[in-house]
């Protein structure tokens, strides 16, 4: 006899639909982190006398790794003699570049979103494929697969709203520095948190 429907094909409809919500919201808030930076690289250039729509006209239409590298190139130049800054900037770049990776990879890929036996399985977790060509050193040449499921979808969303929220946080240092402390330094609103990562929230109180 065939086996029963681990969920609905109503259900089924509603975890594929949640699977295409998370893509979007992957690409669209990708878009909201580029903007930030953008953002925040506008104020550094408008700081240092350039009017805003001629840093409009030299910062529009980059895409997330063009603009994380102008972001940090100015940022750093910026707080060059904060050298706390500087290590912050580099701190969030890395997360940025990491996380650009991962949407790229999401956005990009081809995903089996609803497909499988539909008698027995659950659409809530799918999986995708991409392929590339196998080039450098180490490539053997041709095509090399790589699969990846959706498990970590709220992981990306998370992190890119995260990083969004921080990269805005630095603004406030470019544009009043006193928001940072009495000697214009971005440090007093960021901190480290148990894991290392930089965040904006106060630190934890020690019971």
């Amino acid at each position: 006899m065939p086996k029963e429907p681990r969920t609905s094909a109503e259900e089924r409809e509603r975890q594929t639909e949640r699977l295409y919500a998370k893509v979007g919201k992957i690409a669209v808030h990708g878009e909201h982190l580029n903007y930030a930076m953008f953002q925040c690289t506008s104020w550094v250039l408008q700081m240092k006398g350039l009017q805003q729509k001629y840093a409009t006209a030299v910062l529009a239409s980059q895409n997330l790794e063009n603009m994380r590298r102008t972001w940090e190139s100015l940022m750093k130049d910026y707080f060059a003699d904060d050298t706390d800054a500087v290590g912050m900037i580099d701190h969030l770049s890395t997360r940025i570049d990491n996380v650009i990776q991962r949407r790229n990879d999401t956005v990009h890929r081809r995903w089996l979103i609803g497909w499988g036996n539909e008698e027995t399985e659950s659409y809530e977790v799918a999986s995708g494929i991409n392929a590339r060509r196998d080039i450098g050193k180490k490539g053997r040449g041709g095509v090399k697969y790589t699969s990846k499921d959706t498990k970590d979808f709220e992981e990306i969303i998370k992190e890119i709203e995260n990083l969004t929220s921080l990269v805005m946080r630095f603004i406030a240092s470019v544009v009043d520095p006193a928001f940072g402390s009495n000697l214009g330094k971005p440090v007093k609103i960021f901190h480290y948190n148990s894991k290392g990562n930089l965040v904006g929230s106060p630190p934890e109180q020690k019971k």
